[in-house]
């Protein structure tokens, strides 16, 4: 078995037994109000204008969180980067007033402000009401994915550094050949519903991921 296929199943089954409680699949039913689930942990990047932004800088906007970066070579980033421009336009009149969409990158050595800047305009978005994130150190995303249990690690095995497995996530440890190389990671879906205080309303996994019913779930909030 390959090892992208032995990892894959490794994610699915971490992602089930690991973190598939009340965080990762608070109820997919849009019938049943949102519950308040804990708050969203804060955190300090930089935006693709190179402008230094938090998650207190967002306070009072409904939010969609999500997780990528610009060289992914699996289908979840460029779905989530569709699925997010459906956000976009669907919601375009509360984006940037009132809602806002957020990607964090998984590769920050790669995904500078600029990288990240081009990325967007070349996909379509309005950087009015979405903005990509990243940071100038591994540590600093690191702190992120593990605080909102995002898996992602390097592909190849002699990249793995100081791997630890708590049942909740992976550490983040790529290394480049220089910084103007792109990783190659294996990572999970996570995309985060933060309400207009800044609480975590619900957590989104590739498998209970479904565009319409996350607008849906941004609509109740706004």
């Amino acid at each position: 078995m390959e090892q992208s296929t032995i990892v894959g199943t490794l994610i699915g089954v971490m992602i089930l037994a690991g973190i598939g409680s009340a965080f990762i699949l608070y109820p997919l039913s849009q019938n049943q109000m949102l519950p308040v689930i804990k708050p969203a942990p804060d955190f300090t990047l930089i935006n693709q204008e190179n402008e230094t932004v938090s998650l207190q800088h967002f306070s009072g906007k409904v939010l969609m969180l999500g997780f990528l970066y610009t060289n992914c070579e699996d289908d979840l980033c460029s779905l989530m980067t569709y699925d997010f421009k459906t956000i976009q336009t669907v919601l375009a009149p509360s984006l940037g007033k009132d809602a806002m969409l957020l990607c964090i990158t998984l590769d920050p050595l790669f995904d500078t402000p600029s990288v990240l800047k081009n990325y967007a305009l070349s996909n379509g978005v309005n950087l009015s009401g979405w903005q990509f994130l990243t940071a100038y150190d591994l540590e600093t995303i690191q702190r992120v994915v593990d605080d909102y249990g995002v898996l992602s690690y390097a592909n190849e095995l002699d990249k793995f550094v100081n791997v630890t497995n708590d049942n909740t996530s992976f550490n983040l440890k790529v290394s480049h050949g220089n910084d103007s190389q792109p990783s190659i990671l294996i990572h999970s879906w996570v995309s985060i519903l933060i309400d207009q205080n800044l609480m975590i309303r619900k957590v989104y996994t590739r498998v209970s991921w479904v565009v319409g019913a996350a607008i849906d779930d941004m609509k109740s909030l706004l």
